[in-house]
């Protein structure tokens, strides 16, 4: 039996070995804590991996309200700090609407890279992409999805016990009814006293607490020995980008001005450009 703990970042140290697979085309913390489990895991007994892979957007939406809206470059992107920097860049294909646009670009482009890792080993496989399971939710009305609102609805009536678990978006349960409008979006209640000690620079919410879901910003700061490592990294790599002054000093910005998503997204810069520069023969 094999334990692989998921609250210390340890996994962040695999940055080489992690773009050697993806080839530097996404962030390579989501992949490293993949394979930080992968590596662990017997496979000669195992079959296709059950991912689950969308599930959370296709039983709901990426849409950012109940109406369908247009969409532009960076819509669902990680990071918008340095968005201005393509401002000037075309979308080629076409997309009906910003939920499909972002299906594509952060669903399919994007987190579908975070299966790289499990291809080593064996095929993966979500249940949500099946496509007739996927066209007929995404007939569903937006206003209906929006929210998860009737897959919540579902769950309360069919599982009620399921309901009574907690919703790691929203940090309360399922059937939680005592919710607030905040521009369109349903806040519970509860959490309404952490978003407002955020606001005011307490960080009882987002990553640079140990509750978030991926609080890299908060491994960043209370893990000496990580902290070291991507510091040492960028120190021993940011000379690669002295033929590209502007984005190097861009990135010089995000490493120390911004969070731990950004500061991961220099690091995967980085990686990516070293990879290629010693594999280019």
């Amino acid at each position: 039996m094999a334990f692989q703990a998921l609250d210390n970042g340890n996994f962040l140290y695999d940055l080489d070995q992690t773009t050697h697979i993806s080839g530097g085309n996404l962030l390579y913390s989501g992949l490293a804590h993949s394979m930080s489990l992968n590596n662990y895991l017997n496979f000669e007994n195992l079959g296709i991996l059950h991912t689950g892979q969308l599930g959370d957007v296709v039983l709901g939406t990426y849409a950012s309200s109940k109406t369908y809206n247009s969409f532009k470059m960076g819509d669902g992107a990680f990071s918008s700090v340095m968005l201005h920097a393509i401002s000037q860049f075309k979308i080629k294909e076409e997309y009906p609407n910003e939920e499909i646009f972002k299906m594509y670009f952060r669903g399919f482009y994007g987190i579908n890279q975070g299966l790289l890792g499990i291809q080593k080993y064996t095929e993966s496989y979500s249940p949500f992409y099946d496509v007739d399971f996927m066209e007929f939710a995404l007939s569903i009305p937006l206003k209906l999805r929006f929210n998860h609102y009737l897959y919540k609805k579902w769950i309360i009536k069919k599982y009620p016990e399921a309901s009574k678990y907690i919703w790691e978006k929203e940090k309360v349960p399922v059937n939680y009814s005592y919710n607030v409008n905040i521009m369109g979006k349903n806040v519970p209640l509860s959490q309404i006293p952490n978003r407002i000690f955020a606001k005011l620079g307490y960080n009882k919410y987002g990553l640079n607490t140990k509750n978030h879901m991926n609080p890299l910003e908060y491994w960043y700061r209370t893990n000496r020995h990580l902290k070291n490592f991507m510091d040492k990294y960028y120190h021993k790599n940011i000379h690669l980008l002295d033929d590209f002054p502007q984005l190097k000093t861009d990135c010089e910005k995000l490493y120390f001005n911004t969070n731990g998503t950004e500061k991961i997204q220099v690091l995967s810069l980085l990686g990516c450009i070293h990879y290629l520069k010693e594999n280019r023969n």
